[in-house]
């Protein structure tokens, strides 16, 4: 893969994860969770055939409970997966992208990567790596600050119930 389509799809991911991409523009079916949700399945199946829920939880850091909402909305409504028990352990569920799925993944993913080609077209080559080490340096950064919020708002909590019960 050249480099200026590794900087395409860099940017992409990058602007996926931060949640600053509007994927209601090339996709009427899909909100940005459940392309992300997508984007994982294809990924990261497996022999198994699939993606256990809990990965999906751990890799786009959502809860469960969002989780099973959105997939719910993507099996029943969308038709885009598909759910079954895991014959090798029954507590653990495995989703699967169904051909329907996996059609209008491609299908956003093609416009969206198109998209961020005629964005970075303004850029020279040296501009996007720049661009794209940078931004990774910022939500490396932003990710290192919400977690030391997050650390310092339980201790507040705990704190607070400690002193309660006191």
């Amino acid at each position: 893969m050249d480099i200026s389509k590794q900087t395409d799809d860099f940017f992409f991911r990058l602007q996926m994860q931060m949640h600053s991409f509007n994927i209601d523009a090339f996709s009427k079916n899909l909100r940005t969770h459940e392309l992300n949700i997508l984007h994982t399945i294809n990924r990261c199946s497996d022999d198994k055939g699939g993606v256990y829920v809990s990965e999906i939880a751990k890799t786009l850091e959502l809860p469960m409970s969002a989780i099973s909402r959105m997939l719910k909305h993507l099996e029943d409504d969308l038709h885009y997966i598909v759910r079954k028990q895991d014959t090798e352990n029954r507590r653990h569920t495995i989703v699967s992208i169904t051909d329907r799925g996996k059609l209008e993944y491609d299908r956003t993913m093609e416009l969206a990567k198109s998209f961020i080609s005629k964005v970075f077209q303004c850029f020279t080559l040296e501009e996007r790596i720049l661009y794209c080490e940078m931004m990774e340096k910022i939500k490396n950064a932003t990710d290192i600050e919400y977690a030391k919020l997050y650390d310092k708002q339980k201790k507040e909590i705990k704190m607070k119930e400690v002193h309660s019960i006191e």
